[in-house]
């Protein structure tokens, strides 16, 4: 029996005077999914007839009720319904000549009642490739040649129009134009053409040569037109 005056032999432990060591257990990070990827609503075709070398394809544009492809090779456009792939109309240059590459770069403005095409190549006014644009309207159901615009500041090989873009309001149409190669300086040039209704064409507002440093460069091969704004 246990003597009462003995004190119990004390049991405590001593804390360690080592820190105690947690294992770290942060979160997993889940791995992000890749974005989903777009199916195609519709796919548009050549129409029948059109040849191989027909470069159907080289431009196109959407707006909320048409699209629109160009086929430089066959200096033609197509104009289609984007949900049915029907072809709506074909959009020829009054004056078309073989090699102008009618369709090298194609717009539709945001409502779809503007169209703009442009051919680079076009001996206009028996300058070679100076180039042109050709504008087209969609009025009374039907798409119709409304215009064609063409610069002072284009000569030979500038290839005017290698890439348009239009913008439309109750107002105004407005065409910005590319011109990749500039004769002096080579190195490109942009124009805006702006139409209102009742203006028998379109009238040059606004210009800008890009040279200097970016020499040789071949710049305004791609354009787009959004209200007050242009990128080249």
């Amino acid at each position: 029996m246990r003597d009462p005056e003995t004190p119990r032999a004390s049991t405590a432990h001593t804390a360690s005077t080592q820190p105690r060591r947690v294992p770290c257990t942060a979160p997993r990070v889940p791995a992000a999914s890749p974005p989903p990827r777009m199916a195609p609503l519709q796919r548009l075709d050549p129409p029948e007839g059109l040849t191989a070398d027909g470069t159907f394809g080289a431009s196109v544009s959407i707006s909320d009720v048409f699209a629109l492809v160009g086929s430089p090779g066959m200096d033609q456009a197509f104009v289609f319904h984007p949900v049915t792939g029907e072809v709506l109309a074909t959009l020829q240059a009054p004056d078309t000549s073989d090699g102008d590459s009618f369709g090298q770069s194609v717009s539709l403005s945001q409502s779809g009642e503007w169209a703009v095409v442009g051919a680079p190549h076009r001996p206009e006014g028996g300058t070679s490739r100076k180039g042109a644009v050709y504008v087209f309207r969609f009025a009374s159901a039907e798409w119709s040649y409304h215009s064609k615009i063409t610069s002072g500041l284009a000569s030979s090989n500038d290839r005017f129009g290698w890439s348009v873009s239009v913008d439309d309001s109750t107002s105004y149409v407005r065409v910005l134009v590319g011109c990749n190669y500039r004769s002096a300086q080579a190195g490109g040039f942009v124009e805006v053409f702006e139409w209102s209704e009742g203006s028998p064409t379109f009238t040059a507002t606004w210009s800008k040569d890009i040279g200097g440093l970016l020499h040789a460069r071949s710049l305004s091969r791609s354009l787009s037109l959004s209200f007050d704004f242009s990128f080249v």
